[in-house]
């Protein structure tokens, strides 16, 4: 018998030699309270309870596969789900078809293979695992989606690749690919749904590149077979399901306006091929309850149905509440309600409609989950408070790695006036590498830089630039701008000196700074004001001693009805300084750049790059070489150029894989990340001799995390990850010698 280790993580060359030293960190970079996370939910149907789905971990502890069940309207239990392996769950799907219900998902070990799972129950109460073909294993199967069907269950979902897939399960199950448009990348399975032998399933894809469009595909023999079909808005978009309602297929979602909006909308077709824009009720910013403001984004969340009536959430950027509209038989929609404020942004939202016409509807973020239901009456009652309300946890990068190389954990706090009116800052802690070689909290250097500073570079004589952004509150409605501030000191001995020069009156934010020749150039971005009638355009300022700063002239202006930002600073080879970033046009990312050439901010031609869509980040002195890092045409890209106008690309790994900064180390280049393209999951650190060819260097870390950032220590690397709940400092103590037989 062959063991099967297509779940654990690798045992390649690179990472079986590599000398790890994990890191102690003090417990403030840690969630140390239970955490839970929902993801989907389904309503009460005859002796059926009501069900979250979702994930939930003791302090500290994996996330394990869990569900939450009704035991009376006000009383819910919880309890795990029988899922193989001792890994990291994550529950992706739910389904029913009255009778019986299923769960599933995936679980995985630290740099080790998805393995899908699937659990089904006749209570919801007592659960069993399905067993799943071989090949589904193999194939690392996400069941994204799953539709009862009359011969069994038909999942949609990823395999290996970014590839997209159907499992049948039933008689003769099997998996299935599906087809993807020549010239098009699928992305994610969405949703499925059955009419009788119908199916018809969702996904996102795009054209190599460039934004999400909605993928459709129809089954005509419960799932034997696919073909794909146009999706129901030929435009950028995003769909949130599909489900059923009075015989027709309904996709929930939103669709992109020229001005890069994202605008709730829905679609219906009787076939799964043609489809038709559903009329949404119009809503007044000024007169209704819950409203999207005029230049907000707002979209429609998965549907629920019970008999002819849909249910689906609506969310709204900017708001703090989740609201929900319903359609009922004959394709009219009209707004249900909407929750009270949570003190949390962008949490998910989730819906299903009980059989008795109430509507149950669900939320889960910052490591806490709660839902609440809405009678047919419009009564609200809350019936699970799960998980504790912590915000996540987030290393910035090193944000001086050649000075002091002082790493930044940053958590957002939410200042809340109403469920409209709020502003969230992030408070920043400083860490440093103590003499014992722990990271520990260090004080704030300038003391008065305390939460602010986000760049930092050192110049010749150990002269050093540190600049953040200051919220500064105008009233107590929370008006406010966003203030550039900032320090330079000449020496490492000199006092602090803040810096000017930087606007007071426009709403403005710095991502880069670096000392190029005889000049300090910072990048960031612009605004009029902080409100979302405004927006952001590239932004570059300059110093000749570090303490006087001007805003720089220059073709930085956004695109009409789009928007912009500068995000990088580097040197060309012959010594101009660069300055690199993107534009919004479209709802589409263009990478931008500019040089600046005696005296004068000039915006370079990137040639067949710059027609592609992605950003820029980033820039490295390869000595006769830039290095300009970004993301184009759906990969991480380095941009090699000797003159600042011939580029030549190398593709960073494959989809999935995730690159920070590249960083020239000795010996090469580095950069922390994360592996996923061959299925597994992990943090690595990314090693090459020539920033040509990139190996990964597997973690040895019991979480799966991601690496965030690298910097050198002597003769060995520091390396930063983490989670939404954990974050690590590991160090290398032989990257040259890896280096070496790269």
């Amino acid at each position: 018998m062959t063991e099967d280790r297509s779940g654990q993580p690798p045992t390649d060359g690179a990472s079986t030699r590599a000398e790890w030293v994990q890191i102690a960190v003090p417990p403030s970079v840690r969630v140390t309270d239970s955490r839970v996370v929902f993801r989907c939910a389904l309503g009460r149907s005859r002796t059926l309870p009501a069900l979250v789905a979702g994930v939930g971990a003791y302090p500290a502890g994996r996330d394990r596969a869990r569900v939450w069940t009704e035991l009376s309207p006000r009383a819910w239990e919880w309890r795990d789900l029988p899922v193989p392996g001792g890994g990291e769950a994550e529950v992706l799907s739910a389904a029913t078809d009255g009778t019986r219900t299923w769960v599933g998902g995936v679980t995985a070990q630290p740099g080790g293979r998805d393995v899908p799972f699937l659990v089904r129950s006749r209570d919801r109460r007592r659960w069993s695992p399905v067993e799943l073909p071989h090949e589904a294993v193999e194939e690392s199967f996400r069941p994204g989606a799953l539709a009862a069907v009359e011969n069994g269950l038909v999942a949609v979902g990823t395999v290996r690749g970014y590839r997209p897939a159907v499992l049948l399960l039933g008689d003769g199950a099997r998996l299935l690919p599906l087809p993807v448009p020549a010239e098009w990348e699928w992305h994610h399975s969405i949703g499925i749904a059955a009419l009788g032998p119908m199916v018809v399933a969702i996904g996102h894809g795009s054209p190599v590149g460039g934004a999400y469009r909605v993928l459709a595909y129809r089954s005509l023999d419960a799932g034997a077979t696919w073909s794909i079909m146009q999706g129901p808005w030929r435009g950028p978009g995003s769909a949130g399901g599909v489900a059923v309602s009075a015989g027709r297929f309904v996709v929930t979602g939103g669709r992109f306006t020229e001005g890069s909006r994202l605008v709730a909308a829905a679609w219906s077709s009787a076939d799964g091929a043609a489809w038709e824009p559903e009329e949404l009720p119009t809503l007044d910013y000024e007169a209704d309850e819950f409203a999207p403001h005029p230049c907000d984004d707002s979209w429609l969340e998965a549907p629920s149905v019970a008999g002819d009536r849909l249910v689906a959430p609506l969310r709204i950027g900017n708001d703090l509440r989740l609201g929900a509209l319903e359609r009922n038989g004959t394709g009219a929609w009209r707004p249900l309600g909407c929750t009270s404020t949570w003190a949390v942004r962008s949490a998910d939202g989730m819906c299903a409609v009980h059989d008795d016409g109430s509507v149950l509807l669900a939320r889960s973020g910052w490591n806490a989950g709660r839902a609440l239901e809405v009678g047919t009456d419009g009564w609200v009652v809350p019936v699970v408070r799960a998980g504790t309300l912590h915000p996540p946890l987030l290393w910035d990068p090193f944000l001086d790695p050649t000075g002091a190389g002082e790493s930044i954990a940053r958590t957002p706090v939410l200042d809340v006036v109403d469920a409209a009116v709020w502003n969230i800052t992030w408070w920043r802690t400083r860490y440093l590498l103590d003499g014992s070689g722990t990271f520990v909290e260090a004080e704030w250097d300038p003391p008065e830089s305390e939460g602010l500073l986000q760049a930092g570079a050192t110049g010749p004589g150990g002269a050093r630039v540190l600049l953040g952004q200051e919220w500064v509150f105008e009233d107590e409605d929370c008006n406010s701008t966003n203030n550039v501030t900032g320090w330079f000191r000449p020496a490492p001995c000199a006092p602090w000196q803040p810096v000017g020069g930087f606007s007071t009156s426009r709403n403005e934010g710095v991502s880069d700074v670096a000392r190029i020749g005889d000049l300090w150039v910072a990048a960031g971005r612009s605004a009029a004001t902080a409100t979302s009638e405004t927006r952001d355009r590239a932004a570059v300022w300059t110093s000749v001693d570090g303490v006087r700063w001007a805003p720089a002239n220059g073709p930085f202006e956004a695109p009409e009805d789009g928007w912009g930002s500068a995000e990088g600073v580097g040197r060309l080879p012959g010594g101009d300084p660069l300055v690199v970033g993107f534009e919004v046009s479209a709802a589409e990312d263009l990478p931008v750049a500019w040089r600046l050439v005696e005296g004068t901010w000039r915006r370079l031609a990137l040639g067949t790059f710059g027609d592609a869509a992605g950003v820029l980040s980033s820039c490295i002195d390869d000595g006769g070489a830039t290095l300009v890092q970004g993301h184009l045409a759906g990969r991480g890209v380095l941009l090699r150029t000797e003159d600042g106008i011939l580029f030549s690309a190398t593709v960073l790994g494959g989809r999935g894989d995730r690159f920070g900064p590249v960083r020239a180390v000795p010996g090469g280049f580095a950069a922390a990340g994360l592996h996923e393209s061959d299925g597994r999951r992990g943090a690595v650190l990314w090693l090459s001799p020539d920033a040509r060819a990139w190996h990964p260097v597997h973690l040895p870390s019991q979480r799966i995390l991601e690496g965030v950032d690298v910097r050198v220590d002597g003769d060995h690397l520091l390396v930063s990850a983490g989670s939404f709940t954990a974050l690590q400092v590991w160090r290398l103590k032989n990257p040259a010698a890896l280096l070496a037989t790269l």
